[in-house]
């Protein structure tokens, strides 16, 4: 992702709070369980494109900044989007943005999880990667 480290974004819109949850530092899906509020925020590029920013709900909000380090990024369906939050957390990019698909399975997991306990969410999955 070379073509966006560098450049300036702007705040366009911000679309409320969402929470993702995650295992880290679990043992086999035992324990470890996470979660954070990120704001669902819009930030244009300066030729224009819009591009989806997850902000940690404790981070402020910037007017504007340049993509660097201290972004992660992820891709789902064809669009790319940035988190800026504590690079410490490691939630997998479909905790984001799901397709359909990934919806369901998540709805069928949550529903066996309900009756069985047992989490297997952390067992597949794509976490966010660094821009270098």
């Amino acid at each position: 992702m070379s073509m966006l480290k560098g450049q300036k974004l702007t705040f366009v819109s911000s679309d409320g709070a969402k929470k993702v949850e995650w295992k880290q530092g679990s043992f086999l899906g035992f324990g470890g369980d996470a979660s954070q509020y990120y704001n669902e925020c819009t930030y244009k590029m300066s030729g224009g494109c819009l591009i989806p920013v997850y902000i940690q709900s404790n981070f402020s909000k910037p007017n504007s900044f340049t993509v660097d380090s201290k972004c992660q990024y992820g891709m789902q369906n064809g669009v790319i989007f940035l988190v800026i939050h504590d690079k410490s957390q490691t939630p997998y990019q479909h905790r984001f943005m799901m397709n359909p698909t990934q919806e369901w399975v998540k709805s069928a997991h949550d529903l066996q999880k309900g009756y069985t306990r047992v989490d297997v969410s952390w067992i597949a999955g794509d976490y966010l990667r660094d821009f270098e």
